[in-house]
């Protein structure tokens, strides 16, 4: 994806952030006031041009005119002559709450409610100006420092925010706003949508508190309060099912008995039947604020531990520059997590280490012979990095990138240990992880999507194979990527075997 000449002449792109069904975010630079900022582009193919126009400019229009510390801010946005929209942001620096909870799991419940506090604070905001966010999930609430270094939430993406029915008569500028989404027409994700949104009723502020409640739940127990393996089962669940007991979710009693209470309130089927506002949920929450260690905000907000420096060729050239223009991901190359047994003092499988050691030799002289050919002024053939699978002895010339641009390569093979409690599972793993390389061949940033296997994996065990294989991941050295001939930070999607 390129971006328009006129965005490329006012902002540096650092760093391609991420990718979904909808649009790309990059990390840019603002040339002339050297500010920080985010680039939101909507994909041309995410649907018709007409209705994705429309979508992208509520969006804009909505949070330009919302302004409150818990909001991210909106500073530009653009629909250019190709009908390329985008939206120019705030840079907020820190996690969302979702990689909160898969890289640190639960804060301690002082920070936890401090969190849920500002988070009232935004839909409140929202809600007070007419608008209900309909997509309230921990992957669109960010945690970062304020100006004193305390905690600092912000909501996220209004996307699919649509105009309370009390506001459709008018817009700010006295024009219809009735709202993109149509009764019966669900934008949003399953897991954390409320019972109106999945029938296609009309929905409120109290959807957004559902919603909030989901999250809530989790950021106290580590747990989703309803469960599925499937859309079918997930709507299922918040249509019929009781939440997961607190009995299960929190077995030593760390949520104090009335908070269970407002937690449960908020999961009420009925949206009568939950607080009728912000403001009404946060003075119930208040009794139960208390301190937390000043540490574990700074753990938290901490990058992942970088893994030790690889030993570079003196022939790649050293640089800390950050690359100029954004690049598409890396296609994933399936790797094979070794098997590493989790009793102490157990040994590695033999023909597996003898294996693991064949791939990194394969590896480094795969880059050696790139690098040498680019000094050389040789040009590979193929466009695309080739996929190299542990134990293989050979890799055709045709299979090489362009001389000059190099994807990461991992130096090693990740370690994974299968953990302990799923042992009775017994039923080896795929763990989809995207990793963020910089230019030194360090991992700086990683989160594990995706995860598959043979058999349904039980859902208490999502977080025990994925710290599993982001552990593994995070201890990766890599050769670092390479544009023009010169290290640069990348991303990289690696697949990661955890094995009994």
């Amino acid at each position: 994806m390129t971006l328009p000449p006129s965005i490329e002449d006012k902002y540096e792109i650092l760093a391609k952030l991420s990718e979904g069904g909808m649009g790309a975010i990059y990390k840019v630079r603002h040339r002339l006031l050297d500010e920080v900022r985010v680039i939101k582009v909507v994909l041309r193919h995410a649907g018709p041009a007409g209705e994705l126009r429309d979508r992208f400019l509520g969006e804009a229009r909505t949070a330009s005119r919302l302004i409150h510390p818990n909001l991210a801010r909106i500073l530009d946005f653009l629909v250019d002559e190709q009908e390329q929209q985008l939206l120019v942001m705030e840079h907020i620096d820190g996690p969302t709450l979702q990689q909160v909870l898969d890289r640190s799991g639960t804060p301690p419940l002082g920070l936890a409610l401090e969190i849920a506090r500002q988070a009232l604070d935004a839909l409140g905001a929202l809600h007070r100006s007419g608008f209900v966010h309909r997509d309230v999930a921990p992957d669109n609430l960010m945690l970062t420092r304020d100006a004193g270094g305390g905690p600092l939430v912000k909501l996220i993406d209004f996307g699919i925010a649509k105009a309370l029915p009390v506001d459709e008569a008018e817009d700010m500028s006295g024009a219809r706003n009735p709202g993109l989404t149509q009764a019966g027409v669900f934008l949003g994700k399953p897991r954390y949508a409320s019972p109106e949104q999945l029938t296609g009723e009309p929905v409120d502020a109290r959807s957004d508190l559902y919603s909030f409640g989901l999250v809530l739940y989790e950021l106290l127990t580590g747990r989703c309060p309803f469960e599925g393996h499937s859309v079918r089962e997930l709507i299922a669940a918040h249509l019929q099912a009781e939440p997961l007991s607190f009995a299960v979710s929190d077995p030593d009693g760390r949520v104090p008995a009335g908070l269970r209470a407002i937690v449960l309130r908020l999961l009420a089927k009925h949206p009568e039947e939950r607080f009728a506002d912000a403001a009404e949920l946060a003075e119930a929450l208040a009794p139960f604020a208390a301190p937390w260690p000043p540490e574990a905000l700074d753990e938290i907000l901490a990058e992942p531990a970088p893994a030790p420096l690889p030993e570079i060729s003196p022939d790649v050239p050293d640089s800390s520059h950050a690359t100029r223009r954004s690049t598409e991901p890396v296609a994933p190359p399936s790797v094979t997590a070794l098997r590493r047994r989790s009793r102490p003092g157990a040994r590695l499988n033999p023909a597996a280490v003898a294996l693991g050691i064949a791939a990194v030799i394969l590896l480094s002289l795969l880059v050696l012979w790139a690098v040498r050919a680019r000094s050389r002024g040789e040009t590979a053939a193929a466009t695309t990095p080739p996929v190299v699978q542990p134990g293989s002895t050979s890799t055709p010339a045709s299979a090489l990138p362009p001389s000059g641009d190099l994807p990461p390569r991992p130096l090693d093979q990740p370690l994974a240990v299968y953990p302990e409690k799923a042992l009775a599972f017994g039923v080896p793993v795929r763990v989809t992880v995207d990793l963020t390389v910089d230019d030194r061949g360090r991992v700086v940033k990683a989160a594990a999507p995706f995860m598959d296997a043979e058999q349904t994996v039980p859902s208490h065990l999502f977080r025990s194979f994925r710290s599993a294989a982001l552990q593994a991941a995070r201890a990766l050295r890599f050769q670092p990527a390479t544009r023009d001939g010169k290290p640069v930070k990348e991303q990289v999607r690696l697949i990661i075997e955890v094995k009994p």
